[in-house]
């Protein structure tokens, strides 16, 4: 007795299948909507990844105003001395030494400086100067500093960085001899229109004046970072 299963198109006496496969068409079909899925999701799935790095920097910028914030209540009022580079001013006061690779100082030593004991330890403070659309490699940034948006910073490629922030260098103070004094919060007008700490395009050093500036008689800027979108990350300074 022979019977037929119509559901599974299978016949069970002579025990032949006839299975149902895609036509050449109908893969290409499904293949043309897998792509046209993925182009409209991969933008969407780029700017949700990019918002969540603002996040994650700007968490970053607060845990660092925190620790300045902590310091400056331990220290009279007075913020962080945000001095590093070059040996002349690799000095015991600075917020965080820096180290020299390749003949350049553009390595934060996050285990050294007077901030150092706020940012729990190197390890942590390592990751909290890190902004995360910060590009691979991290390279610093050598002359020419122009003003001119089309004339960017010229990368190091030589040159590594372990940082993305840079602190404003307005906050060293006004030098005394040798030495700088550093800034007391409540001598800063308007702090929450100051920046205590920014993102910096290829920093060269720990404090940078984030402004236009003339240097020789030569127009020159330090720019702000733009990894944003155009925009950057920074921290105001604290309030008394």
């Amino acid at each position: 007795m022979e019977w037929k299963s119509h559901e599974m198109g299978v016949s069970a006496g002579c025990g032949s299948a006839r299975v149902k496969a895609f036509t050449l068409v109908e893969l290409l079909v499904v293949i043309g909507i897998i792509a046209l899925l993925i182009g409209i999701l991969l933008p969407v799935l780029s700017k949700a990844r990019e918002a969540a790095n603002v996040l994650v920097c700007a968490t970053h910028l607060r845990e660092i105003g925190i620790a300045c914030s902590v310091y400056a209540a331990d220290n009279r009022g007075k913020l962080p001395i945000p001095i590093g580079g070059g040996a002349a001013n690799n000095l015991s006061y600075s917020a965080i030494l820096m180290k020299p690779v390749n003949g350049y100082w553009r390595q934060m030593d996050f285990g050294q400086g007077t901030l150092a004991p706020y940012l729990h330890s190197p390890a942590i403070g390592q990751k909290m100067f890190l902004c995360p659309s910060d590009s691979e490699p991290r390279y610093a940034s050598g002359p020419p500093y122009n003003a001119d948006p089309a004339m960017p910073l010229t990368p190091a490629p030589t040159v590594a960085r372990n940082f993305s922030y840079a602190f404003s260098g307005n906050l060293a103070g006004d030098p005394a001899g040798t030495k700088y004094s550093g800034t007391k919060t409540s001598d800063i007008r308007r702090p929450s229109d100051k920046l205590l700490i920014q993102e910096v395009f290829m920093p060269a050093g720990a404090n940078l004046k984030a402004v236009l500036y003339n240097a020789d008689g030569i127009p020159s800027l330090v720019l702000l970072s733009r990894r944003h979108g155009g925009r950057i990350c920074g921290r105001a300074c604290p309030d008394v």
